[in-house]
């Protein structure tokens, strides 16, 4: 069997980017006009995509026995700051809330690929992971779309 210590800083680092994908949407709705509605519905539902990824990963932690952490991974941190920044030295158009999104979703689904490569987690934990994976590239791929819709 896997040591506890080998998997769980990796199902934590998932945990924590997806809470960070939910401050990040969380923000940019928060900054949208009302004339945005249809972008707060799309962020709305990835805020409700992460919570489900979140509530996953958490009962496959306890699955193991494990606690998630609640401190933030490097790569979560990256999602935030980065979102944070771009956020605030725009002119918090579309466009540019678009782009820190689609910046966010690439580190998210960057850390999704890097975990699912990792051996020594269990088959299951993988296989979750990599459905995760593929729903995040959808929500990447959606973000892409309406971002080329801006041009």
């Amino acid at each position: 069997m896997e040591s506890l210590e080998a998997k769980t800083p990796i199902v934590n680092d998932l945990i924590q980017i997806n809470h960070d994908r939910v401050a990040g949407y969380e923000k940019a709705i928060s900054i949208l006009t009302e004339e945005d509605t249809d972008l707060k519905t799309v962020f709305q539902d990835f805020i409700s995509q992460s919570n489900r990824f979140i509530n996953e990963l958490e009962e496959e932690t306890q699955h193991e026995d494990a606690i998630p952490s609640m401190n933030s991974s490097f790569d979560g941190k990256i999602y935030r700051t980065w979102m944070d920044i771009k956020v605030l030295f725009t002119d918090k158009d579309r466009k540019a809330i678009l782009q820190s999104c689609l910046k966010g979703e690439d580190a998210a689904y960057i850390t999704y690929a890097l975990a699912e490569k990792t051996e020594e987690l269990p088959s299951d934990t993988r296989f979750i992971i990599a459905q995760q994976k593929q729903q995040l590239r959808m929500a990447n791929n959606k973000i892409k779309t309406l971002n080329d819709l801006e041009t």
